[in-house]
C-alpha cells in the first residue's frame, strides 16, 4: 500500500506532500492542473523512463519519493534488502531524483540502486491502467495472461508445471539439433582422438620413461670421461701405499696399541669399519668400470625411443607421464561422443518423451483455459451491464495453435459483441476508448481475489468517454474493488469522485499547483465545480451533497 507521496519540482507542482489511505482515493483538478504528475511520480518510483523536461522549469532537479508499506516476507522487500537497502518496521522508502540534465538515480530503502530494481519492486507495488494498460489489453498475450489470472491457482500450478515440461522438451530439441548439426566436427574430433589413442598404445609409454632415457642418453655418450674418472678414483682406493692399504696400517698400529691400553678399542673398531667400506667402495667402482661399455647401437636405440615419445605427444604432452593422462582423458572424451547412431537414437528418444509430456501438459491447460475463458466472459458481461454497457457482451475465445509455445497450444482472443445481433469484434476494432476503460474494469473486478495483482492499483481517467448513470456505475465498480486493496483513480466526474473514501485536488495557482486533500464542505464545493464549472452554484452543491449521500457500496 502507498502510505505517503513527495514531489518536489515536477511539472507544475513545486512541492508537495500527499498521504493516502486504503480503499479509494480519487484525485481531481482543473485540467492542466498537474493531476497527471502525481502518476508521473508513481511511473518514476517503479522504474519508468525519466523525461528531464517533466522538471520544473528553473530547477536543477525533480525529486520524488513515495513510502510503501509491504509484506516482511515478500519478493518486494528481499529485492530492497538484496540491493543494499533497509526496510523499516514492514514500509520501505523508494525515491527517484530527475535532473534537468544527465542521468537520473534510483534509491530504495536510503541506498542507491538501479532504476531496474524500482521496475521489479514496482511490478509487485503499483498497477497503472491507464491508455497504455488499454493498449496491451488488445495484445494476445495480455488476453492470455488475464484468462489464465482468472483461473486462479489451479490454472497457475497447470501453467507452471508446463513451463518446466517445455523447459525440458526445449533442450531435448537442442541436444539433438547441436548432435546432428556438429555431426562433422564431432567426427573429426573422433578420427584424432583414436589416431591419438593408436599411436600411445602402440608406443607404450612407460610413467618417467623419457626421464630415464635421458638420464641413460647422458651417461653413454659420455662413457669414455665416464671410465677414465672411475678409474681414476678406484685407482686411489687400490693401489700400492694407495687408501686401502693406509687404512690397513692404521688398524695394525692401533692393534699394537690395544695390548696396552684397551682404552683405544673403540679407535680400532671404527679404523676397522672404515676399512670394510673402503673395500666395498672398492668392489662397486670396479663393478661399474666392467659394466661401462660403449655401445653405439643401444645410444642410438635410446635417441629414437626418445624422439618417438617427443613425437607422439607433440600437441598432446610434454612428457611419457603426461601422454598416459592424455589417453585416459581421451578415452573418456571418446566413450562421450563415439554413439554414432545409437547416440541419436537415444536424443531423439528422449525429444519424443518430453514432447509426449508436455504435450499432454498442454491439452489439460487448454481444458482449464477453456472454463476459465467462459467464466472470465459471463462475469465480465454482467459487470459490462452495471457499467451502461446493457447490450455489450465479452467473448473469450481459447482457439488451437499449430504447435507447442511457450505458454502452452492456445490462443486467447478476448473480444466484444457490442449488441445480440451483432458479430463479436477485436477490442481494438469494437470498443472507444471509454469502453474500453470500462471493460478493463469489469476484467479486473472478475478476477478479483485473484493471485498476481497489485496491491495499489491507479486508473487514469477510466471514465474517459462516459458520464451520467454509466459514470455513477463506474465509481460504484471502483469503490467495490477498492474494498480489498488500494485503489486510486484520476477522474473528471463527480460521480466517480463521489465514491473516494479520500478525495485529493490539485489546483493550479499561476505557474504553481498545490496538492491537498479536502473533506466535508470543502468536497461539496469542488464536487459542485466538477458538475457545474464553478462552486457558487447552489444548484450544483445541492447536486453534489446528494452524490456523497449517496455513494455508498
Amino acid at each position: 500500500m502507498l502510505e505517503e507521496l513527495s514531489i518536489e519540482n515536477l511539472g507544475v507542482i513545486s512541492k508537495a506532500v500527499v498521504s493516502f489511505a486504503s480503499g479509494l482515493t480519487v484525485i481531481t483538478g482543473e485540467t492542466g492542473a498537474g493531476k497527471t504528475m502525481v502518476l508521473t511520480s508513481l511511473g518514476l518510483l517503479t522504474g519508468a523512463k525519466p523525461d528531464a523536461g517533466k522538471v520544473r522549469a528553473g530547477s536543477e532537479r525533480a525529486h520524488v519519493e513515495g513510502l510503501f508499506a509491504i509484506e516482511s516476507d515478500g519478493a518486494v522487500q528481499d529485492l530492497v534488502l538484496g540491493a543494499g537497502g533497509e526496510v523499516e518496521e514492514g514500509a520501505v522508502l523508494l525515491s527517484r531524483t530527475v535532473p534537468a540534465k544527465g542521468r537520473s538515480r534510483a534509491f530504495a530503502g536510503g541506498h542507491s540502486v538501479p532504476a531496474g530494481i524500482l521496475r521489479q519492486a514496482g511490478e509487485f507495488l503499483v498497477a497503472v491502467h491507464g491508455q497504455t494498460e488499454q493498449l496491451k489489453l488488445r495484445s494476445a498475450a495480455a488476453q492470455r495472461a488475464r484468462v489464465d489470472l482468472a483461473g486462479g491457482e489451479k490454472l497457475g500450478t497447470a501453467l507452471a508445471a508446463y513451463h518446466s515440461s517445455f523447459g525440458r522438451y526445449r533442450r531435448a530439441c537442442a541436444k539433438l539439433e547441436d548432435w546432428r548439426t556438429s555431426a562433422r566436427t564431432r567426427q573429426v574430433e573422433i578420427e584424432v582422438l583414436r589416431s591419438g589413442i593408436e599411436q600411445i598404445d602402440e608406443l607404450a609409454p612407460k610413467p618417467n620413461e623419457d626421464e630415464q632415457l635421458r638420464s641413460q642418453i647422458e651417461r653413454l655418450t659420455n662413457v669414455e670421461d665416464l671410465r677414465e674418472a672411475t678409474a681414476g678414483a678406484a685407482s686411489y682406493l687400490n693401489a700400492e701405499g694407495g687408501i686401502v692399504d693406509s687404512v690397513g696400517a692404521i688398524i695394525e698400529a692401533l692393534q699394537k696399541a690395544t695390548r696396552y691400553d684397551p682404552a683405544l678399542t673403540n679407535q680400532l673398531q671404527v679404523a676397522s669399519g672404515i676399512e670394510a667400506d673402503l673395500q666395498e667402495l672398492a668392489r662397486t667402482i670396479s663393478d661399474y668400470l666392467e659394466s661401462l661399455q660403449a655401445d653405439p647401437n643401444e645410444l642410438e636405440r635410446m635417441h629414437e625411443r626418445l624422439a618417438k615419445i617427443t613425437e607422439v605427444g607433440r600437441g598432446r604432452a610434454a612428457s611419457a607421464s603426461g601422454l598416459l593422462s592424455w589417453r585416459k582423458e581421451a578415452s573418456q572424451r571418446l566413450s562421450e561422443i563415439d554413439g554414432g547412431s545409437e547416440r541419436e537414437q537415444e536424443l531423439e528418444a528422449e525429444v519424443q518423451a518430453c514432447f509426449a509430456e508436455a504435450d499432454k501438459l498442454a491439452k489439460e491447460l487448454t481444458r482449464l483455459r477453456k472454463r476459465s475463458a467462459s467464466a472470465l466472459a459471463s462475469a465480465a458481461t454482467r459487470e459490462l451491464k452495471e457499467l451502461a454497457m446493457p447490450n455489450a457482451q465479452i467473448v473469450v475465445e481459447v482457439r488451437p495453435l499449430a504447435e507447442l509455445g511457450e505458454n502452452g497450444q492456445d490462443e486467447v482472443a478476448i473480444r466484444l459483441k457490442p449488441h445480440p445481433s451483432m458479430p463479436a469484434v477485436d477490442l481494438g476494432e469494437g470498443a472507444s476508448g471509454g469502453e474500453l476503460s470500462r471493460i478493463m474494469l469489469a476484467l479486473e473486478l472478475s478476477t478479483l481475489g485473484r493471485g498476481g495483482q497489485s496491491p495499489v492499483m491507479v486508473f487514469d481517467e477510466v471514465d474517459a468517454g462516459i458520464g451520467g448513470q454509466a459514470a455513477t456505475s463506474v465509481g460504484l465498480r471502483l469503490a467495490r474493488l477498492a474494498q480489498n486493496r488500494q485503489v486510486i483513480v484520476v477522474t473528471h466526474l463527480a460521480q466517480v469522485a463521489a465514491f473516494g473514501q479520500t478525495h485529493i485536488v490539485v489546483e493550479k495557482s499561476g505557474a504553481n499547483a498545490a496538492v491537498r486533500q479536502v473533506e466535508g464542505e470543502e468536497r461539496v464545493l469542488e464536487l459542485a465545480r466538477m458538475l457545474s464549472g464553478h462552486t457558487d452554484s447552489k444548484s450544483a452543491r445541492v447536486h453534489a451533497a446528494e452524490l456523497l449521500n449517496g455513494s455508498h457500496v
